[in-house]
């Protein structure tokens, strides 16, 4: 909301005309939804006037929740990632927002696409996100468990230590995207990509994978290897997991340079001495 700046000019006793400026401040509820209002300077000894105050703004600051405004669709641009009074928000295209830390638990994300935002630490928790794409973003330390993400594309995206336990994901691409140290314990993943991704120390325990293309990804150090039954690897990538999958399967690998423990020799049956016969001598 903008109020217009009044400006009256005086004379004073010396005949001089003086205006008095406006001052412009700005009160903030989320990027791209700032409210601009322009007041006139007061000379000393006015009152100060009073005008409403948005709740909502006042919320926000106290709860650290995500802003609620009513969103109108459309495909709007540079709106700041807020939600409407059911908890969505449908086609939006944000850029530059920065809602870091921002609450938006059980969120409905439905023909959004966020360009060169920060979402590190947001909490997406039990969220659901369709057809919603992320490009040049960065959300280190997201939270996104048990959301579910449908034709959902990172693309450039920092998302190391992204929290994704027991996520299901389905129709997901992860280009050239950063997620090393993530989560994804418990996670099911249907027809996903991590295409020249970096999975470095990403945690695969107990996941389901059906579809998945680990191919052209970086998966130093993974954990939860045995998890990955259903997903592609490369050949090149099946040496490197190769010590992790026999330690997975329970096997003991060795070096030729390495000492072998030598086996123990088989003790035979032990037989009193009437069970025991001599072979007859041979003629």
């Amino acid at each position: 909301m903008t109020s217009r700046a009044t400006s009256d000019a005086t004379d004073d006793e010396d005949g001089d005309d003086t205006a008095t400026p406006a001052v412009e401040q700005l009160d903030r509820g989320s990027d791209g939804g700032r409210i601009r209002e322009a007041t006139a300077k007061r000379p000393e000894g006015a009152e100060r006037s009073l005008e409403p105050t948005d709740q909502s703004d006042i919320g926000a600051k106290a709860t650290g929740r995500a802003t609620i405004r009513p969103v109108k669709s459309g495909g709007d641009e540079d709106s700041g990632l807020v939600l409407d009074d059911d908890g969505e928000c449908r086609e939006r295209r944000i850029v530059g927002d920065r809602p870091s830390g921002a609450d938006f638990t059980r969120a409905r994300f439905t023909d959004v696409e966020l360009v060169r935002c920060d979402l590190s630490g947001c909490d997406f928790s039990e969220a659901v996100w369709d057809r919603v794409r992320l490009v040049d973003c960065r959300a280190s330390s997201i939270e996104l468990p048990q959301t579910t993400l449908r034709n959902v594309t990172f693309a450039d995206c920092k998302l190391d230590d992204a929290n994704l336990r027991l996520a299901r994901l389905h129709a997901v691409r992860f280009a050239t995207c950063v997620l090393t140290g993530a989560e994804l314990v418990g996670a099911r993943l249907e027809d996903v990509g991590f295409a020249g991704s970096d999975l470095a120390g990403a945690d695969f325990a107990q996941a389901r994978c059906a579809a998945v293309d680990l191919r052209d990804a970086r998966l130093a150090a993974v954990k939860g290897v045995d998890a990955l039954l259903g997903a592609t690897i490369s050949l090149e990538q099946a040496v490197g997991l190769a010590p992790a999958l026999a330690l997975a399967l329970g096997l003991r690998v060795q070096g030729d340079d390495e000492p072998v423990a030598v086996p123990a020799p088989v003790v035979g049956p032990r037989l009193s001495g009437n069970d025991r016969r001599e072979d007859p001598p041979r003629s």
